[in-house]
């Protein structure tokens, strides 16, 4: 027993000397929060439900793609209070509409001429019961004026303490990060282009104490303004960097968005929050989804140390990690080669969300004595038939009368016994690539052979995915992403592309990551779990 209880010094002492030996980590502790839908729609709509959870009388309206005239809008939904929603050219999209029915809007302002929104859409709404109107100019510019105007009216003055002046088309881009800072100050966003005459017409029509030149661009055009105040970066990312040096020099939060490097159209995410990061008192600050960060975009998050970072729209979640130093750069080859099992030759033909469960633990180095005729014993089941509340039906047969399926959310809670598990339903692909990049499969819903999605109505919900199937991804390249599919002979997957995974994903958006219990830690950490399980086994033996 003196020789245990030696052995019990020095294995104490060990642990505890790998423990103290490792370095600290260099991950800065910065609150994530994400606001993001399965497309730019859903995102606006995500931003809604945030802003006003309970009703808004009015809402705006802009085309989701030509969002030059929305660039300028932000200001006056941040005024009249009411959130900006997305449509297409001919015909209201269907989730926004039903967006303004959940706020019980009655006045919707259409923003944009018909060219942007289709006359037969705002008649089909008239129709529908709202009162709608429509503000316009013929082109970006007068539309900026037409929005101050609206300002001026409900102000009950021509006079305004700023104005943000941004040229119409080399320094439109940098509209959208200042938008932010314009809603919180009650200051319109104009735009100027080619034909200073016409501009300084309508630009005499008000008085203005302060004119903010914004962008390089515009900063040229300073002479044609009585002391103008000039801010602009070498590049848009460093103009929204300066943008929130000069108006939110202590804010301790900020709103992340995509800088359009990649799509112009990108640039949507930010008029939508504008009035949400007004009332949070967060600048919005550019981030390329294509590029690292630059030692200027380091020294500036350095500088600032935020508390919180809230994540615009899908694809920043790596750029959140680069910025926290929790992650290397992006890798374009990954591959985890979770191994297959197969739920037809263990005599499970609807096994596939248990499969697909167990071969992403079995990759996590759990439950590996364990079989699939051995797990699928331990799957919750749902009295009810209903795949929110558990599996639904035997998955040993098919029984086409009943959705023979666990969802997301009960499959993640059985998940979270053996393994740190998360429903992340709604995200985008981007994301789960992210997830692979870090080392962790995720399960997913798609359609059978990545065939053309059925639908059926059921008692629990309707629009059901009728060909619904589980998977695992665990890999990707720069076109394609590998699928560990527990219903095919394909013991070592196959690759798809990534258009057809994103195609069939975003069918639902159903996801489950699976993280190792203890990815909270870092491998050190680890280690000396292991060894205090060690020791507490040995204890208990000599005991």
């Amino acid at each position: 027993m003196k020789n245990f209880k030696n052995f019990k010094i020095i294995a104490l002492a060990f642990v505890l000397s790998i423990f103290i030996s490792q370095p600290t980590s260099a991950i800065k502790q910065i609150e994530k929060a994400s606001i993001e839908g399965k497309n730019r729609y859903e995102t606006a709509i995500q931003i809604s439900k945030k802003s006003y959870p309970k009703t808004s009388d009015k809402a705006i309206i802009v085309n989701s793609e030509r969002i030059a005239d929305s660039l300028s809008v932000g200001v006056l939904a941040h005024k009249i209070n009411c959130p900006i929603l997305l449509t297409d050219f001919a015909k209201i999209n269907q989730s926004t509409l039903k967006e303004i029915q959940r706020l019980k809007s009655t006045n919707i302002i259409l923003v944009g001429g018909t060219q942007s929104i289709s006359k037969s859409q705002e008649t089909n709404l008239i129709k529908q019961g709202y009162n709608v109107r429509r503000i316009s100019g013929k082109d970006r510019i007068d539309t900026s004026f037409e929005i101050a105007k609206e300002l001026s009216n409900l102000n009950q003055t021509k006079q305004f303490d700023n104005a943000f002046v941004v040229h119409s088309t080399k320094s439109i881009v940098d509209s959208a990060s200042v938008s932010a800072a314009a809603c919180r100050m009650n200051s319109p966003i104009l735009f100027v282009g080619n034909d200073l005459k016409s501009f300084k017409e309508k630009y005499a029509n008000y008085t203005f104490n302060n004119t903010y030149l914004i962008g390089g661009a515009t900063a040229k055009l300073s002479k044609n303004f009585p002391n103008p105040i000039i801010i602009y970066g070498k590049n848009r990312n460093d103009t929204s960097m300066k943008i929130a040096d000069t108006f939110f020099k202590n804010s301790k939060s900020i709103f992340l968005a995509k800088n359009g490097d990649q799509r112009f159209s990108e640039l949507i995410d930010c008029v939508t929050v504008a009035p949400f990061a007004a009332n949070e008192k967060s600048p919005i600050i550019f981030a390329s989804t294509k590029n690292n960060l630059t030692k200027t975009e380091k020294n500036f998050f350095n500088k600032l140390n935020p508390n919180k970072i809230t994540l615009i729209g899908g694809g920043l979640h790596h750029k959140y990690d680069e910025i926290i130093g929790k992650t290397p750069p992006k890798k374009d080859y990954v591959l985890l080669n979770v191994a297959q099992i197969n739920q037809n030759k263990a005599g499970l033909p609807m096994g596939c969300e248990a499969a697909s469960l167990l071969q992403s633990l079995h990759y996590k180095n759990i439950k590996t004595n364990t079989n699939i005729n051995q797990f699928i014993k331990e799957m919750p089941l749902a009295k009810d038939n209903n795949p929110n509340h558990g599996f639904a039906g035997s998955p040993f047969n098919i029984d086409e009368r009943i959705y023979q399926s666990i969802l997301p959310e009960p499959l993640t809670k059985w998940a979270n016994r053996y393994a740190n598990a998360e429903n992340i339903s709604g995200k985008s692909s981007e994301y789960i690539r992210e997830e692979i990049s870090k080392g962790n499969p995720v399960i997913f819903f798609a359609t059978y052979k990545f065939r053309n999605p059925t639908f059926k109505d059921y008692f629990w919900g309707k629009n059901a995915l009728y060909n619904a199937h589980v998977m695992v991804v665990d890999g990707y390249d720069k076109n394609r992403m590998h699928i560990v599919d527990p219903a095919e002979d394909k013991p070592n997957g196959y690759w798809i592309s990534r258009s057809l995974f994103d195609k069939r994903y975003n069918i639902k958006k159903y996801a489950v990551v699976v993280r190792w219990l203890y990815s909270k830690y870092n491998k050190s950490h680890r280690m000396v779990a292991f060894f205090i399980r060690l020791f507490s086994n040995l204890n208990k033996f000599y005991s």
